[in-house]
């Protein structure tokens, strides 16, 4: 017993003495992180944890806290007193495309995406409210089967729309796209366009499609069908809902970065599924260098940032933890469940942060992050909001 005290003391001052010896150097303690003494190990990666999450922790502390769209006390209240007063606006809008009969069954309908919908949507109503200019373009990429598409259409009637997914609607896959739209759509076909008039579909990939869109948004304003011949005021607003892993940073940097083609005024992007993220395409790495969270490279996986991903997708787990699939994860077995998705929250914040500072760092005067739901109805409940 006295043994195992002596040696858990003594490897509790060995990772405390590793953790100040980080702070103090950029080495990566190579010799210790691949010692064949299976201990020295250990506690190299114990003293690894301290550091990476005092790194975490500091950073966290330091960023203003973020707004809220809509707060919990408001969001059942707010829909109610809006829905008699602002014609064909957020809940009631929604709520009417799923009640047309030549809309589709699918997953859409589930209140929890109903409330995104509706909150993003106050969001981009607000883009184009009467203070600014009131008119314009929006383009909805990774728009899938279009209900938020759909919505935005329905809601801002002096606003042309532009979907761009890379499915293209057939007769076993339909959309929400509006009827008299929809009506022939059918084959295959990359950068295909369908529709006219207010509303369009763009089917191609994402990241293929920056100068397709353009094309497509100089055709709409061209014929007057944004319903706005002065260009002065003109917002052209980039829209994304749930946009996966390095998709959102495809965006950020292909679609709004310098020298990209779209002449977009505003965005409004919402992204999900960050644990599908790879270090080479996550556009906030600068960010994440000045933090000093870019050591220990294995093959092309940065520790770090694998780290920052790992607590994130744990802070998503319901809390059942079936088949304990982060048993293997130090950083799990460090601070346990609770502990794990407080910091992940923190390592969302960050990634945020990271992608805020891009985008500031490509010409956006005003970019802010937001939760626009709360977290109990989807854990990817920030959204990034910027404007020229």
């Amino acid at each position: 017993m006295l043994l195992h005290g002596w040696k858990k003391t003594a490897a509790n001052i060995f990772c405390t003495a590793i953790f100040l010896f980080q702070l103090l150097t950029d080495d990566e303690c190579k010799a210790l992180r691949f010692s064949r003494i299976r201990f020295v190990r250990r506690c190299y990666k114990t003293g690894s944890c301290y550091y990476f999450l005092y790194l975490l922790k500091s950073a966290f502390d330091e960023l203003p806290k973020v707004d809220q769209v809509e707060s919990e006390s408001e969001s059942e209240s707010e829909s109610e007193s809006e829905s008699g007063e602002k014609k064909k606006f957020a809940r009631d809008i929604v709520e009417s495309i799923l009640r047309d009969g030549n809309s589709p069954d699918t997953y859409q309908k589930k209140d929890s995406n109903v409330r995104q919908i509706c909150s993003l949507l106050k969001i981009v109503c607000g883009v184009f409210g009467k203070e600014r200019g009131g008119r314009g373009v929006v383009v909805d990429l990774g728009a899938g089967k279009g209900l938020y598409t759909r919505a935005i259409y329905e809601a801002l009637e002096d606003v042309a729309v532009i979907a761009v997914d890379v499915r293209a609607e057939g007769k076993h896959d339909r959309f929400y796209d509006p009827p008299i739209i929809s009506e022939g759509f059918g084959g295959q076909g990359g950068g295909r366009r369908q529709g006219g008039g207010r509303w369009q579909r763009v089917v191609g990939d994402v990241g293929e499609l920056p100068d397709l869109v353009k094309v497509q948004m100089d055709e709409i304003i061209a014929s007057g069908n944004d319903n706005h011949n002065d260009s002065h005021n003109k917002r052209i607003c980039l829209v994304t809902k749930h946009l996966c892993g390095g998709a959102t940073d495809c965006v950020l940097r292909d679609h709004l970065g310098s020298g990209s083609p779209g002449g977009y005024t505003d965005f409004v992007v919402a992204p999900c599924c960050h644990q599908k993220c790879r270090a080479e395409e996550y556009s906030g790495m600068k960010y994440l260098k000045d933090l000093g969270m870019n050591r220990g490279k294995s093959g092309a996986r940065d520790l770090d940032f694998s780290s920052l991903l790992l607590l994130l997708n744990i802070s998503k787990n319901n809390g059942k933890f079936e088949g304990f699939e982060y048993k293997k994860s130090l950083l799990f077995q460090f601070l346990g469940p609770d502990e794990c998705k407080r910091y992940g929250r923190m390592a969302r914040r960050i990634l945020e942060e990271g992608r805020r500072r891009f985008m500031l760092e490509n010409g956006w005067k005003d970019v802010k992050i937001m939760e626009y739901v709360r977290e109990g109805i989807t854990g990817d409940n920030f959204v990034l909001i910027g404007r020229r």
